[in-house]
């Protein structure tokens, strides 16, 4: 579910309300760098893995 959000750019439907994602730039900033880091850790060959 979390990947499909992340592949769709609906990531503030997984996102606490309270944390100010639509917003707070900085927040929102700061989730997708996060989100995106997961997502490629999550890569199933680990040659597109950090």
């Amino acid at each position: 579910m979390a990947l499909t959000k992340i592949r769709e750019g609906t990531l503030k439907e997984l996102v606490d309300s309270s944390l100010g994602f639509d917003y707070d730039d900085e927040v929102r900033e700061t989730v997708t760098t996060v989100a995106e880091l997961a997502f490629r850790c999550l890569q199933p060959s680990k040659d597109d893995r950090p």
